[in-house]
């Protein structure tokens, strides 16, 4: 089986256990690979718009980092993993 490689868009021990943890729960292995971005947004985001924007944000700039990743993460718990396009 091939291990899937994520990128996610911080450097957070805890945030990128988080991951792996959830994809242990539904029987995946992964490579959990983080990468320490800009968010591009304020440093306290005031609105849940502003959050998810910065949170996309980092995770298109991980993938960048990590080119070779099957699937992207942000790090935030209530969104969803997106695949690699």
């Amino acid at each position: 089986m091939k291990i899937l490689k994520i990128a996610v868009g911080t450097t957070s021990e805890q945030k990128m256990g988080y991951v792996e943890e959830a994809l242990s729960e539904l029987g995946l292995k992964a490579e959990i690979v983080g990468a320490e971005v800009k968010s591009g947004i304020s440093e306290q985001p005031l609105t849940s718009e502003e959050t998810k924007k910065g949170s996309a944000n980092r995770a298109r700039e991980a993938l960048k980092e990590n080119p070779k990743a099957d699937f992207f993460s942000r790090s935030r718990s209530w969104l969803p993993f997106e695949p690699r396009r």
